[in-house]
């Protein structure tokens, strides 16, 4: 099982890949805007000048992240658009690979967290499936530039170790429970907090390709807390929903109003106006947005002033704050019956498994709809969250389970046992056993 990987190189995942476009460092967020929009992506490639050295990866959280942070960004959108995107590129995500090298090594370093081998063109791929895709996107081509290379995503190692799972016999089949994998410490911030204070940890989710929890106490508390990623009370949180990169992956098309809404709104509000399921609450929401924003603009234009009356030995006068302070319960009563409607509505939405949950089931389900991560819960009524499994964490427990295959030179010294038939906690005791498939079968046509 040891020569396994070592049989395979870059070359058998980069086959068939198309060709990369870039973005040059001196392009605008305007232009990386622009360029997402149009081939229809959430990250993008970030080059120097000359387009010789890739620098990182920008996503389509990181410009919200960006917009929202500062208010007057949002107010003056232009002048915003127009700074340049290399104040964005996380440059830690990347790594250029040899066509050659081994599949083992790259398999290295997506564990140590590089999220993006840049690897080049194989030839039989660029006289097939990427001239094709040159000519079906000749007028984006045209516009940005491609380079003879392409990346390897996480996902697509996932992928590649999908299509070769049974060569990981019996460890798909054993839970992630027993496997260990299961994160149990994970960003999340608290339904009613504003979503501008879990800005910062929104960050980091996006640089980790995870997300941020949007939950609510299992148990009512006295004085919840708003943005947290400790693991100190987590175990007694329901899960509402999350903030990432995947969840905003359809709102591309609108970074500003997005932006404006992860700026005033508070978290389960925020996930409410992206989801956008319930017209009057979005047309709600949509004033509600407008109403803060100048609310901030007219608090910061106050403060130039108080600044101003101060150096000029004027009094200051409470009567504008307390107007503004007047005007921000009202819009917090406003929104309340929201979020409060958005709490009963459970994490619809949101990709959740189970401890008991094999391997292979949530490996498929993660790659299914093409998220990096999947939430686990305990139950699918209750919601209460466990922990978080990201593709990082999958393609770890395999690797790492087949070298200690091959340094104790026998697949039965690792797999003394036969992965465990779990029983549901909601499930009698009373219940038969479950039955495996082909035990079933076998009974049946005797």
């Amino acid at each position: 099982m040891t020569q396994f990987l070592e049989s395979f190189e870059v070359f058998d995942l980069a086959l068939g890949k198309p060709p990369l476009h870039c973005l040059p460092c001196n392009a605008s967020v305007g232009d990386a805007i622009a360029m997402a929009r149009e081939l229809g992506v959430a990250e993008i490639s970030v080059w120097d000048a000359n387009l010789a050295n890739c620098l990182g990866v920008v996503n389509n959280l990181d410009v919200l992240c960006f917009l929202a942070a500062d208010h007057t960004l949002l107010c003056d959108l232009e002048a915003a658009l127009a700074r340049p995107i290399a104040g964005l590129v996380h440059r830690s995500w990347i790594q250029r690979v040899d066509l050659h090298e081994r599949l083992s090594k790259a398999l290295e370093l997506v564990i140590k967290g590089v999220q993006y081998l840049i690897v080049p063109l194989p030839k039989r791929s660029r006289s097939t499936r990427a001239m094709e895709f040159e000519r079906n996107s000749s007028s984006a081509s045209s516009r940005w530039p491609c380079k003879e290379v392409c990346w390897i995503s996480q996902e697509a190692v996932m992928r590649f170790l999908m299509s070769c799972i049974a060569a990981f016999c019996p460890l798909p089949l054993f839970t992630i429970e027993e496997l260990g994998i299961i994160n149990r410490s994970f960003a999340s911030i608290q339904h009613e907090a504003p979503a501008i204070e879990a800005i910062q940890i929104i960050h980091q989710a996006s640089q980790a390709m995870s997300a941020v929890a949007i939950v609510v106490p299992a148990t009512p508390s006295p004085s919840p807390s708003s943005a947290s990623s400790t693991t100190e009370n987590q175990r007694k949180l329901k899960l509402l929903g999350d903030i990432s990169s995947s969840t905003l992956r359809r709102h591309d098309e609108n970074f500003a109003a997005v932006a404006a809404a992860l700026a005033t709104l508070s978290a389960a509000d925020f996930l409410s106006y992206v989801r956008g399921s319930n017209k009057r609450s979005s047309k709600i929401l949509g004033k509600l947005i407008e109403t803060r924003l100048a609310q901030k603009v007219a608090a910061a234009a106050a403060v130039a002033v108080a600044d101003e009356d101060q150096v000029a030995g004027k009094p200051p006068t409470p009567l504008d704050s307390c107007e503004e302070s007047s005007d921000s319960e009202q819009d917090s009563h406003r929104s309340g019956g929201l979020t409060s409607s958005f709490q009963n509505s459970g994490s619809r939405g949101c990709l959740t498994c189970r401890p008991w949950s094999s391997l292979a089931a949530v490996m498929a389900q993660a790659l299914s709809h093409q998220c990096g991560y999947i939430w686990v819960t305990e139950s699918e009524s209750e919601n209460t969250v466990v922990g978080i499994v990201t593709y990082v964490d999958m393609i770890r427990v395999l690797v790492k389970k087949l070298e200690k295959v091959g340094r104790l030179g026998s697949s039965q010294k690792l797999f003394s046992s036969t992965p465990k038939l779990v029983t549901r906690p909601d499930q009698s005791s009373q219940q038969p056993p479950l039955v495996l498939p082909a035990d079933h079968l076998k009974s049946k046509h005797s």
